[in-house]
């Protein structure tokens, strides 16, 4: 019995559909047309469920075609009448008949004519996307949609049929490129047993084609592999099935693998075949062939320590002491000579798999190494205790400048200025000045107000101070993360504007006006950022975030006045008193007085 009859003697899929809404419909001759079809078409298939290839007959495969003429006659009508859903959901159940009677030949051992029915079908099951996906239809008076998850099963069986008709027709390319398709088909099943029994099926046939074109590459290789894998999640039943002839059921993956470097003697990718065909012979606990795969694997050069623990897991389970010595001399090239732990863990490998004389020198290693590892320590406590005893005296001084407002020119200005502080242990305290040179005013509250002041460019010279009160660690490149408050006095002195003065009606003009702004701000903020003094160098980069509170003069007395009205808007608008949030970030760089 070929793998194809085994397949159509297993699987019924089920492609209605999910009934979506119990309203009852109003039938057009289309819709009521299609009903006709899809109960035609369900009756036919569960006709043809009832079959088998030891009881199906001339007869039954006659009466299956003649249902098949009779819902394709249907749903041609369907296609040339519907509405568009109509006709997308008529061509779905078309293919499917199509396929449905195809499927019954290959059941009746007529691959021939299966495939002459099956294979025009290609082009169609291939181009079916989930995005094709959901089809809505009218049945039985209630609404049903069908899904990918409904179409997919019979997509993924359709796959698994063409590979074994390929081949019979011996076009194994075509072959291997449907049981790629069917490897690649991925869907949500209630079943995954179907799903992994059809791609087990495909791969199967995908190896046989491939040894007819003498096709031995690492993708083939990943096949055979998949082959283990998948028959492993196969139903006990399924597996008996596949076993009875005395095949172990991914003996042509096994053999694929195991002969691989024969077939294909440049290929460099052997070490990595080995070693996941050894790892898949493992998950299905195959200690007879398990073994000879991982001293392969190890032969050719493959190594990660995970492997070689699987390898020495095997060793154990199949009773393999050669497999154990060989792991063995693998984990011990790559220990290295102040891993003491690895030296007692591999003279006791040693002693498991039967080389006392190379467990002796292995725990004789790891005594020497644990000597050293214990002088090491020694001298290692005397250094900590030497930089806790400096901890507790833990002061530094330091100062510095912000470098990027020095050196790097902004529109019109450089500012300038510094920082100095103190430090000790998990604290520091520092204060700042910086003298600004022409800084573009900026009008956050006007802007919120959506006052247009884009005519109106102004720059400010003066002073920002601060004092600032951070608490976090200091001496690490990690961990100079810090927080704490900070407190700032902002001067501005803005240059002098002109603006027309109106009577307080804004329609009659008196006079232009030179005025003098200026601007006081009180900010407090939680500061925060990273912090490096260590070696003499001290270097931060920080962030504040918070509120401020603002004390503005016009500069001149119309500013501020009911009497007047300003065409100048920051001075009509600006409040001589204003609360508003500020954020600050900058970067210092200097000196510390802290050593290490």
């Amino acid at each position: 019995m070929t793998l194809l009859r085994i397949l159509l003697l297993t699987f019924s899929t089920i492609i209605l559909g999910t009934n979506i809404s119990a309203q009852t419909g109003t039938y057009t001759p289309a819709e009521a047309t299609l009903d006709s079809a899809v109960h035609n078409y369900n009756a036919m298939r569960d006709f043809a469920g009832s079959l088998t290839s030891t009881n199906i007959t001339e007869a039954d495969l006659q009466k299956i075609a003649t249902q098949r003429e009779i819902i394709n006659r249907q749903l041609e009508r369907v296609i040339q009448t519907g509405t568009a859903d109509n006709i997308g959901v008529a061509k779905y159940f078309k293919l499917f008949s199509d396929y449905e009677y195809g499927f019954m030949l290959g059941v009746a051992n007529k691959l021939a004519e299966s495939y002459r029915i099956l294979e025009p079908l290609k082009s169609q099951m291939k181009s079916l996307q989930p995005s094709d996906f959901k089809k809505y239809y009218l049945y039985e008076n209630k609404y049903y949609s069908i899904a990918w998850e409904n179409a997919a099963p019979t997509i993924l069986e359709y796959y698994s049929s063409m590979t074994e008709l390929y081949n019979n027709q011996r076009n194994y390319t075509a072959a291997i490129e449907m049981a790629q398709s069917a490897v690649n088909l991925e869907y949500t099943a209630e079943n995954n047993e179907n799903k992994y029994f059809l791609k087990y099926i495909s791969i199967t046939q995908y190896l046989v084609a491939a040894n007819q074109l003498l096709k031995y590459n690492y993708e083939d290789a990943m096949m055979a592999i998949n082959q283990i894998t998948y028959f492993q999640l196969l139903h006990a039943d399924d597996k008996k099935r596949l076993t009875e002839n005395g095949s172990y059921g991914y003996a042509s993956g096994y053999n694929f693998i195991n002969t691989i470097k024969t077939f294909n003697p440049g290929i460099s990718s052997e070490a990595e075949i080995y070693a996941k065909a050894a790892t898949a012979l493992k998950n299905g606990n195959d200690t007879e062939r398990g073994p000879g795969m991982y001293n392969k694997a190890l032969t050719a050069g493959y190594y990660n320590n995970s492997f070689i623990q699987e390898a020495f897991s095997m060793a154990d389970l199949a009773k393999n002491n050669q497999l154990g010595l060989l792991a063995s001399e693998k984990y011990e090239q790559q220990i290295s000579s102040s891993d003491c732990a690895a030296w007692r863990y591999i003279a006791i490998k040693w002693d498991t798999y039967g080389n006392s004389q190379k467990s002796n020198a292995a725990n004789e290693k790891a005594k020497t190494c644990e000597q050293i590892a214990a002088e090491a320590q020694k001298v290692y406590e005397i250094e900590q205790a030497r930089r806790s005893r400096i901890a507790e005296r833990d002061f530094s001084m330091y100062a510095g400048i912000y470098p990027l407002p020095m050196i790097i020119r902004f529109n019109k200005y450089r500012d300038y200025g510094g920082v100095a502080g103190f430090g000790i242990r998990k604290f520091s305290m520092e204060v700042s000045y910086k003298k600004i040179n022409l800084n573009h005013v900026i009008y956050d509250d006007l802007y919120i107000q959506e006052i247009d002041v884009n005519d109106f460019d102004n720059y400010w010279s003066g002073y920002r101070a601060h004092v600032a009160f951070k608490f976090g660690e200091r001496d690490t490149y990690s961990d100079g993360f810090f927080v704490g408050p900070l407190f700032e006095i902002v001067q501005r002195n803005y240059e002098p504007v002109t603006s027309a003065v109106f009577a307080n009606d804004a329609y009659s003009y008196l006079y232009d006006a030179n005025f003098y702004p200026k601007e006081t701000s009180y900010n407090a903020m939680l500061n925060f950022g990273a912090r490096i003094e260590e070696n003499h160098i001290m270097f931060e980069y920080f962030t504040g975030i918070g509120v401020a509170y603002h004390q503005f003069e016009g500069g001149g007395i119309e500013y501020d006045n009911a009497d007047f009205y300003l065409s100048n808007p920051v001075l009509q608008n600006r409040k001589p008193e204003r609360f508003g949030p500020v954020v600050r970030m900058g970067v210092t760089f200097g000196l510390s007085t802290r050593a290490d």
